[in-house]
C-alpha cells in the first residue's frame, strides 16, 4: 500500500545486469504489482515494476510484465512498467509481454527511458497505457536512444528532449489514432539516415513485405489544411476559408473527411485552389471507407 517515491518491486543496481526469461512450455510466468491504497499515486521518475539504474542493464527474453493493475500513477517524465533510469542504463526487449499502466496523467506507458538511456526492442509484445490524459507516450517514451527493429507495440512511441528513435526491420506499431511516432524535440532515423526532426506526429510507412521504409507526418489540425509538404490526415477537417497551395502538396485522406462550410456567394470560393506551377496529389491509403471532400454553402440558394 506504499505511496512513496520509487516504490517498485525490482531495482537493477548500477553496473549490474538482470536477464528475465521463461523456458516453460506453457503460459509464461508474470511479474506484477498491486498498490492496495485507494488512490495511491506513484511519484517521481517511477517504474511500476523494474527500475534500471545508470550503467545497469535489463534483458527481457520471455515472461509477462504486468503493470495494468496500477492506477493513477503520477508520471511527469519517463515512466513505465519498466524504466531505463539513468545515463547509460540499458533495456533490451527480445521477447515476452510488457503491459503498461492502467491509467496515466502524463507520459506513462510500458517502457520509459531517461536522458542518455538506451532502449532496444527487437521482439515481444508491448501494450501501452489504457487511459492517458496526456494522450501520448502510451507505449514507449524515451529521452534517450531508442532502437526498434521488431516486435509488436500497441500504442504510440514518443521521443523528447533530444531523444531519437531508429527504425528498421518489420516492427508492428499500431499507434493511437494514427499517431505512431511522436516527436517533441527529438528525431526519427531510418538506419543512419535522419528522416524527421520537426515536432509533430508521424505514421510509419512500409514496403510490400512489411519492412519500414519511411515516415509521413500526421496532420492533426481540425480547422485548417496544410498548404505544402506531405501529410496523412489524423482527423476530420472543417474549413471556412479557401485553402491555397503555394507549394506542392501530397495529402492522404486516411479515411477522414474535409468539409468546406461558408455562406459566401462570391466567385472563386472553392475549398481548394492549386496555384500555378504547383502540384496537388490526393490519396487515401486507409483500409476502410475512403475519405470525402465536400462543400456546404449555408446561404440558401447559394
Amino acid at each position: 500500500d506504499a505511496t512513496a517515491v520509487n516504490s517498485y518491486p525490482i531495482r537493477v543496481a548500477s553496473g549490474k545486469k538482470l536477464v528475465i526469461d521463461d523456458t516453460a512450455n506453457g503460459t509464461p510466468g508474470t511479474i506484477s504489482a498491486v498498490y492496495t491504497t485507494e488512490g495511491a499515486v506513484l511519484s517521481g521518475h517511477t517504474a511500476g515494476l523494474v527500475f534500471v539504474e545508470s550503467t545497469a542493464e535489463l534483458v527481457v527474453k520471455n515472461g509477462i510484465f504486468d503493470a495494468s493493475a496500477v492506477t493513477n500513477p503520477y508520471t511527469p517524465n519517463a515512466c513505465g512498467a519498466i524504466v531505463a533510469g539513468g545515463a547509460n542504463a540499458k533495456v533490451v526487449v527480445e521477447g515476452g509481454t510488457i503491459k503498461g499502466f492502467k491509467s496515466a496523467t502524463g507520459y506513462g506507458g510500458a517502457i520509459g527511458g531517461y536522458t542518455n538511456s538506451d532502449i532496444t526492442i527487437s521482439g515481444g509484445k508491448i501494450y501501452g497505457t489504457e487511459e492517458s490524459a496526456a494522450g501520448y507516450g502510451t507505449a514507449v517514451h524515451s529521452f534517450g536512444k531508442l532502437t526498434i527493429s521488431g516486435g509488436e507495440i500497441s500504442g504510440s512511441v514518443s521521443v523528447a528532449t533530444n531523444g531519437n528513435v531508429t527504425l528498421s526491420g518489420k516492427p508492428v506499431i499500431s499507434g493511437t489514432n494514427g499517431d505512431v511516432i511522436i516527436v517533441d524535440t527529438g528525431s526519427i532515423l531510418l538506419g543512419e539516415t535522419e528522416v524527421a526532426t520537426a515536432a509533430g506526429k508521424y505514421d510509419v510507412l512500409t514496403d510490400t513485405e512489411g519492412n519500414v521504409n519511411g515516415v509521413v507526418a500526421v496532420w492533426t489540425d481540425n480547422a485548417n489544411l496544410p498548404t505544402s509538404g506531405t501529410y496523412k490526415l489524423g482527423t476530420d477537417v472543417t474549413v471556412t476559408a479557401r485553402t491555397l497551395t503555394p507549394g506542392d502538396l501530397t495529402l492522404d485522406l486516411n479515411g477522414h473527411n474535409i468539409t468546406y462550410k461558408t455562406d459566401v456567394t462570391a466567385v472563386a470560393q472553392q475549398p481548394l485552389r492549386v496555384l500555378k506551377a504547383t502540384k496537388l496529389v490526393i490519396d487515401d491509403t486507409s483500409n476502410g471507407t475512403p475519405g470525402t471532400i465536400s462543400a456546404v454553402y449555408t446561404t440558401e440558394g447559394a
